[in-house]
């Protein structure tokens, strides 16, 4: 399991899509992120990420203030 998601309604827990390890995380505990969202990238031992700018279809995050 890689993190638990709450919503107003549930709280689900998110598994690894693939194999790998956590590269990059792109958000924080109580964080609001946007559905669709990355929340982290998974790769190979050693692979570097490039991270797309936020608020671009593949990442970003909202404040919850």
């Amino acid at each position: 399991m890689l993190a638990n998601v709450e919503t107003d309604k549930a709280v689900v827990e998110v598994e690894a899509p693939c194999g790998g390890v956590v590269l990059a995380v792109r958000c924080s505990v109580d964080t609001i992120v946007a559905v669709g969202a990355a929340l982290m990238w998974i790769g190979e031992p050693g692979e570097t990420v490039d991270e797309a700018p936020p608020g671009s279809a593949s990442g970003g995050s909202t404040s919850g203030e």
